[in-house]
C-alpha cells in the first residue's frame, strides 16, 4: 500500500529513524509510487545522515517530488533513473550545489531518462512543467517550487 496519508508518512518517517537496521532498511525500499521506492530519492545518503538530518518535512516533499516524477515517468512510458535526490548541506557543498539548493530541502530531483538525452527531455517538460527545470547535458534537474523558473548549468 502507498503512503498516501500524512499517518503513513509519520510511521515510514519513525522506521526510518529506528535503531533496528532491518526496520530502517524497509522503510528505505518502501513503495512511494508505482515505480520508485523512497531509497532512489535518497542516493548515496548515508543512514547516518539520513538519523541525523532528514526531517519529516523531507520525507513529506519527497513524496510530493516523487509522485511528479512518476507522473513523468509514465508519461514518456520510459524508466527513470534518479541521480540526485535530498542533500543534506555537507554532500550539497561538496558537489558543487548552490546554497539554496531545493535538494536541501528534497523539492529537486536530477535523473536521466532511458533511451533519451537530457535536451529531450528537458524540450518535452518545458512546455508544460510549472515549477523549476535546469538543464544539465549529463542530466535533467526538476523541482517542486511552486513558480515557473528555468535555468542552465555550466
Amino acid at each position: 500500500m502507498l503512503p498516501t496519508k500524512t499517518l503513513d508518512l509519520n510511521i515510514l518517517f519513525n522506521q526510518l529513524k529506528s535503531n533496528d537496521i532491518n526496520v530502517y532498511n524497509r522503510a528505505m525500499t518502501a513503495q512511494l509510487t508505482k515505480n520508485f521506492k523512497l531509497k532512489e530519492f535518497l542516493v548515496y545518503r548515508t543512514r547516518s545522515q539520513i538519523r541525523q538530518y532528514f526531517t519529516l518535512t523531507h520525507l513529506k516533499n519527497t513524496f510530493r517530488l516523487a509522485l511528479q516524477v512518476q507522473e513523468i515517468r509514465t508519461r514518456l512510458g520510459r524508466p527513470i533513473r534518479i541521480t540526485s535526490g535530498w542533500r543534506d548541506i555537507k554532500t550539497n557543498v561538496r558537489v558543487g550545489g548552490a546554497i539554496n539548493s531545493l535538494h536541501l530541502t528534497a523539492e529537486a530531483v536530477d535523473f536521466v531518462v532511458e533511451g533519451l538525452t537530457p535536451k529531450q527531455v528537458q524540450d518535452w517538460l518545458h512546455p508544460w512543467w510549472t515549477g523549476g527545470l535546469g538543464y544539465g547535458t549529463t542530466f535533467t534537474h526538476l523541482d517542486i517550487r511552486p513558480y515557473y523558473a528555468r535555468f542552465g548549468y555550466g
